[in-house]
């Protein structure tokens, strides 16, 4: 998979704390630091190309409207809210190209 300019790549998380941890290893994974560049406040990684890694909660729904997601990941998805199902279901299949579920 590979992103383009201003494509945006989600890992959703049951909750914020989750969403950090997910946020902290993958920081800590990516050994060249000049590859990214890391928002704190928003969780985000961008990468050299322009592509941003959005780490996100499904606590709020509402928050997961809105914005176009070339690829996401839900973990512990079976932990998620329904509400939170719904909208990830709103994206249009031409926009999100790759949808990873982590049941456990």
């Amino acid at each position: 998979m590979q992103c383009r300019t201003n494509q945006s790549v989600w890992w959703i998380s049951p909750s914020f704390s989750q969403a950090k941890i997910a946020y902290d290893r993958t920081k800590h994974q990516i050994s060249n630091r000049r590859l990214f560049t890391s928002n704190e406040t928003n969780l985000t990684l961008t990468l050299m190309n322009g592509a941003i890694m959005h780490f996100k909660t499904g606590e709020k729904p509402d928050n997961l409207y809105g914005d176009d997601v070339y690829a996401a990941v839900i973990y512990e998805a079976s932990r998620c809210r329904e509400e939170a199902w719904h909208a990830l279901r709103k994206w249009n299949s031409h926009i999100l190209k790759y949808m990873d579920l982590f049941l456990e």
